[in-house]
């Protein structure tokens, strides 16, 4: 994952794309990180983001390798055609997450997963300290998170294609 010029990959650059479609979410649940990942059984991915600046680093400094919330849903077949709903508050001694609220103050979350057969697709919605109190908020609100994921891959279906020949291997 190196050798790639992220300032000219797709997941960097469609993030003005990407924001837009979350307005509502920046607007009305007061989230401020969006992060769409396509994860492969063979471990390749790729992602569309709100904040292209985060992806860079996560991928300089390979943070993908000290990933826990993805592992036990990418290829279970025990999961496949179900949905996952993963309150960051769950893993408070996550290395991603800790470098993520250092790096942009994003510290409260949740992650809803579909798991597929031969993919998973994980949303991270995140928003930062002075709105700690959201966190209940998407847990007890999941539903509403839930059909923007619906919205989100009509809205960039277009994108979600074109990003499937950008994967980071």
């Amino acid at each position: 994952m190196n050798n790639i010029d992220l300032n000219k990959h797709i997941s960097c650059t469609s993030s003005s794309f990407v924001r837009q479609i979350c307005q509502y979410l920046f607007d009305n649940l007061k989230v401020e990180h969006f992060n769409y990942v396509r994860q492969f059984i063979d471990g390749s991915e790729f992602n569309l983001t709100t904040d292209p600046e985060w992806t860079k680093l996560f991928i300089k400094d390979k943070l993908y390798e000290k990933l826990v919330i993805d592992k036990p849903h990418v290829g279970n077949k025990n999961l496949i055609n179900q949905v996952k709903i993963i309150p960051w508050n769950l893993y408070p001694h996550s290395q991603v997450l800790n470098c993520q609220k250092e790096f942009s103050g994003i510290c409260a979350g949740i992650t809803i997963c579909f798991v597929y057969e031969g993919f998973t697709d994980f949303f991270h919605f995140g928003t930062s300290l002075k709105n700690y109190k959201m966190q209940s908020f998407y847990e007890s609100n999941a539903d509403i998170l839930i059909n923007f994921c619906f919205q989100f891959k009509e809205k960039a279906s277009d994108l979600i294609s074109l990003s499937s020949k950008w994967v980071f291997a």
